[in-house]
């Protein structure tokens, strides 16, 4: 997992991204100054812009004589419309994808499309995607004909569709993503006083990864939104987790195009209390501790299947080895209130999940390790009893013997 750094250390910024970096970001970035975290994010959005098939993007930055002249899209020319994607969020009230595409064409990045029907819609379905690589509110599929702005199924939980018609870019982004289904976390009802405390507690025996996969039967599943995290399927019985959680330590400050473009997304009803988009990536970058740090079968397990998250990304998140390894002070639980105002209702949900669940083997009676007490009482009884079992079972035996052997061999 180590070698993830020789890949992000192998990033030769140019100015196209760091122009794009310093918008993304809201402050200047220079190359010498160019942090791991900042070369972990460059070689994401490099790689996702592979996957983008280049003759698409070329007919809608070249001119038809260019294009016939196979004059190929270079990494520097996505990076300039990522950039200018990321002004408009900058510049526009209701950021969305047709008001990336006017952006575009105004400043000539893209050529004029509109009489191109086919370009058109071609054309508001890269910027869905490319939106989804800016800000990992969710994560689009790639680009396939006919057109229409898809996101993953496999991404999220919970979806009402998949797939809604390119003419629906007409709205804002934070308009258009719930029209997919409720992605990021709603506010909770309002808990009963008295139930506040049992409903506030989170255990770090109910809630570790170890527990959730032996005891809970639960998959874990790596996503490229934030929206995602926490989330549990139960038709697939998978918990989602966000596999990058570099982009939540990269826009962890003020003034970043992530909190430009989540500003929009909630009314006043459904606004969790205390939501902001700093105290939202904090409480993602927390629970990675509570789930992997907090409890030494759970690193261990973490150690073997972190791997598979290369299979969503494309590349190993070593900031991933950062946040879930163990400290030399862990904690026993956690409050939904304090410590996950916005992501407890999901937490604690998946900790009810996981105490309904009972044992049906030996085996697993030996790995349920929810309730120490519990666990040490039953097999303390269970070992007790059992060997006060055997004991009898020999004491009676040899009673028997000595019955047999002093009974007179003529009677």
């Amino acid at each position: 997992m180590s070698n993830g750094f020789a890949i992000y250390e192998s990033v030769v910024p140019t100015l196209p991204m760091l122009a794009f970096l310093s918008v993304t970001l809201g402050k200047q970035i220079a190359a010498s100054q160019l942090s791991n975290t900042e070369r972990r994010y460059l070689t994401y959005i490099e790689l996702q812009a592979e996957r983008l098939p280049r003759s698409e993007l070329q007919k809608l930055l070249r001119s038809d004589s260019e294009t016939e002249r196979n004059s190929a899209v270079s990494m520097d020319e996505v990076f300039l419309v990522l950039k200018g994607i990321c002004l408009c969020a900058n510049s526009t009230l209701h950021f969305g994808v047709d008001k990336s595409l006017n952006y575009l064409t105004q400043m000539r990045v893209f050529k004029d499309i509109q009489a191109h029907s086919n370009l058109h819609a071609k054309a508001r379905s890269v910027i869905f995607i490319m939106i989804s690589w800016i800000c990992m509110l969710y994560s689009a599929t790639e680009l396939k004909e006919p057109c229409h702005l898809r996101i993953d199924s496999s991404q999220h939980a919970n979806l009402n569709t998949p797939i809604r018609e390119v003419g629906a870019s007409e709205y804002s982004i934070c308009e258009l993503i719930p029209q997919y289904g409720s992605l990021l976390p709603v506010k909770s009802l309002p808990v009963d006083y008295y139930a506040k405390e049992t409903f506030d507690t989170l255990k770090v025996s109910l809630l570790n990864a170890n527990t959730l996969v032996r005891i809970g039967g639960l998959r874990i599943q790596w996503v490229n939104n934030v929206s995602a995290h926490l989330s549990l399927d139960m038709e697939q019985k998978s918990l989602m987790i966000f596999a990058m959680p570099t982009f939540c330590d990269l826009h962890r400050f003020e003034g970043t195009i992530f909190e430009k473009i989540i500003s929009g997304y909630y009314d006043q009803y459904s606004k969790p209390d205390r939501f902001s988009s700093i105290e939202y990536l904090r409480e993602i970058r927390i629970s990675y501790r509570l789930l992997f740090a907090d409890d030494w079968r759970a690193y261990r397990w973490y150690r073997r299947i972190a791997p598979s998250s290369v299979e969503t990304l494309g590349l190993f998140d070593s900031y991933l080895d950062e946040l879930s390894k163990p400290l030399s002070s862990s904690t026993n639980s956690y409050s939904a209130d304090t410590d996950f105002p916005i992501l407890g209702s999901r937490l604690i949900d998946l900790q009810n999940y996981i105490d309904r669940q009972n044992p049906g083997t030996i085996v697993m009676l030996w790995r349920d390790r929810r309730d120490m007490l519990r666990w040490y009482t039953f097999w303390v009884v269970t070992i007790i009893g059992g060997l006060g079992i055997v004991i009898a079972l020999l004491s009676a035996g040899l009673a028997a013997a000595q019955v047999y052997y002093a009974i007179p061999s003529g009677a």
